[in-house]
């Protein structure tokens, strides 16, 4: 299995193929899509959504009618989950916080998850319809994944997260570097998980060492629920 992310605007749409088919996820566009199934001979089976903002769906009607695909996840606020719909191989997470239905999709065999807008490189999402409390428990499931694990988010928000963990964490070496190597090669599609417990503060919120770095004690969610905060208004 092959993944190409597409970057549309500041959305990623992902694209999972092999030789002849392909799954996308998250067609911000349909245009983008249609241009690189035609290019590459490939035969669209499955879309996978992880929430219902159009940002993330815009496209689905289009590729449903041009490719009869199967559409899987929250196309919108109430649409259930149709597990059996699911790509062979394709583990869905639950991750409220961000949207109070959204999802994430993992593939055991390819270490990799989808992770839409609940974790970013070196973020997290917006709490739209949920709460600190769930978005936190949510970041703890991604971070739970198994090592190795590269993560696949729904934007281009690295450079900005970074600097903002930076401001958070002024002498961590990981981030300095990791801000660096970014600065020259330009904006990535996917990082590890190990990269991101390196580096991405919102990942920390309830390490002895984030919390004697930032003066930042007490509960996790509440320690997360204040980062959130602070990036709201960076």
């Amino acid at each position: 299995m092959k993944i190409t992310s597409l970057l549309y605007s500041d959305n990623y749409i992902h694209v999972i193929s092999d030789a002849e088919k392909a799954i996308v996820v998250d067609p911000s566009a349909a245009g983008p899509v249609l241009e690189f199934l035609n290019e590459s001979h490939l035969e669209l089976t499955h879309v996978l959504i992880t929430h219902h903002h159009a940002d993330h769906t815009a496209g689905c009607a289009k590729l449903k009618k041009q490719t009869g695909c199967k559409l899987v996840g929250p196309v919108t606020r109430s649409t259930p989950l149709a597990e059996e719909d699911l790509p062979p191989d394709t583990e869905v997470i639950r991750t409220p916080g961000h949207t109070s239905t959204h999802l994430c999709y993992y593939l055991p065999k390819q270490k990799a998850l989808f992770s839409g807008d609940t974790l970013f490189l070196g973020g997290c999402g917006r709490l739209f319809e949920g709460t600190a409390s769930q978005m936190w428990d949510s970041l703890v499931k991604l971070r739970g994944l198994p090592s190795g694990t590269n993560v696949y988010p729904g934007h281009d928000y690295t450079l900005d997260n970074l600097e903002f963990c930076q401001s958070i964490l002024t002498d961590n070496p990981n981030i300095t570097e990791r801000l660096a190597r970014l600065r020259v090669s330009g904006s990535p599609d996917h990082a590890t998980l190990d990269m991101e417990i390196a580096t991405n503060v919102f990942l920390m919120c309830d390490t002895p060492i984030f919390q004697e770095a930032t003066g930042l004690s007490g509960n996790p969610e509440d320690i997360f629920g204040d980062l959130r905060q602070r990036k709201d208004s960076w």
